[in-house]
């Protein structure tokens, strides 16, 4: 099927859901996060993928088709100035993670990886990157019945991430139709690093826990670029993707039980 207004072509996706059996921490703390995350979108979505509408600069290129310390903090176990390095594990991307329940982040997949992603029973995957696919890609996505979105961001430290890619990111993200969803950069370091820590702010999360995580992946080549990016990031340049009355000190808590996976 094809949407004329954004030139989006979609295909059959899984509607099964399969979560990791090692997610980290306290799933309900972890559910509840992902709960208040969908519910900050300002507008619900009924048909996903082909209400999106593309930003106005075009990042968005689409291909076929998916105050203090927080729960969730807590639930990740976040620690000041912990930093673990992620090597690649074979038959899992490099850097993969679970940002919150049905929401992962990674390195972009090899090959080897490809069971691993099938047996998550993703819906989507958002690619950071634009560039040719590895070998088997496109076709493990097809045969998934997975939706692929491809929002370009140049790399962090040549120029400033746009509002809008970021904007655009975000809507995918936070858009429970589209979970399980997979975020992807080249190495899941920076790009997707600097879109996980916007998440993680727009949580609650605090600013130095954020920047923990955010240092724990991109190790050892942190870039002080992102980490500036991060401590400079206000929630409320997010107009027309958050709802302000989910932002507050008060209502963060109370958002975060009102919304469940599908």
């Amino acid at each position: 099927m094809s949407d004329g207004k954004n030139g989006m072509n979609m295909v059959a996706r899984r509607s099964t859901r399969v979560f990791e059996n090692d997610i980290d921490g306290d799933e309900k703390s972890q559910e509840r996060d992902s709960t208040r995350l969908t519910e900050m979108l300002v507008h619900t979505r009924t048909s996903s993928m082909s209400s999106l509408a593309a930003p106005v600069d075009g990042e968005i290129i689409t291909t076929f088709q998916r105050v203090s310390r927080s729960d969730s903090e807590e639930a990740f176990g976040v620690v000041k100035g912990e930093v673990v390095e992620n090597p690649k594990m074979y038959g899992r991307p490099r850097n993969f993670g679970t940002i919150l329940p049905g929401i992962y982040r990674s390195g972009y997949p090899e090959a080897e990886d490809y069971d691993f992603l099938r047996d998550l029973s993703l819906r989507t995957i958002v690619t950071l990157v634009d560039k040719d696919y590895p070998e088997g890609y496109q076709t493990f996505m097809q045969s998934s019945g997975i939706n692929h979105v491809v929002i370009k961001m140049e790399g962090t430290k040549k120029v400033d991430i746009p509002q809008s890619v970021m904007n655009s990111i975000l809507e995918v993200v936070m858009d429970r139709q589209n979970h399980p969803l997979l975020l992807h950069c080249n190495q899941g370091r920076h790009r997707t690093g600097c879109a996980v820590a916007v998440i993680r702010k727009v949580l609650g999360w605090s600013v130095e826990s954020t920047v923990s995580e955010y240092t724990s992946y991109a190790h050892p080549k942190v870039r002080q670029v992102d980490v500036n990016y991060i401590r400079q990031f206000e929630i409320a340049s997010l107009v027309g993707i958050i709802d302000p009355k989910t932002t507050g000190t008060a209502s963060v808590t109370d958002a975060a039980t009102q919304l469940a996976f599908a």
